[in-house]
């Protein structure tokens, strides 16, 4: 989302509630030069982009044992 800078000065709380689930670009003159984010709004898209490809009835020890014996086999 792209806001101008005024914007951010005049609802600060709607914007930094905003930033916990996507990032916010503030511009000036048209231009983006900050950008806002919750704390852990990356790594959260980033883990549920990690998550969500992975099933839920994987085992992950034993899918480490597989590869590691497929390794060991090279």
């Amino acid at each position: 989302m792209d806001i101008t800078l005024t914007e951010l000065k005049r609802n600060p709380g709607k914007y930094i509630d905003a930033a916990n689930s996507e990032p916010i670009y503030i511009t000036k003159n048209g231009k983006r030069v900050a950008k806002l984010t919750g704390t852990n709004a990356e790594r959260v898209a980033k883990m549920e982009t990690i998550f969500g490809i992975i099933p839920h009835d994987v085992d992950l020890k034993k899918s480490k044992l597989e590869r590691l014996h497929d390794k060991g086999s090279l």
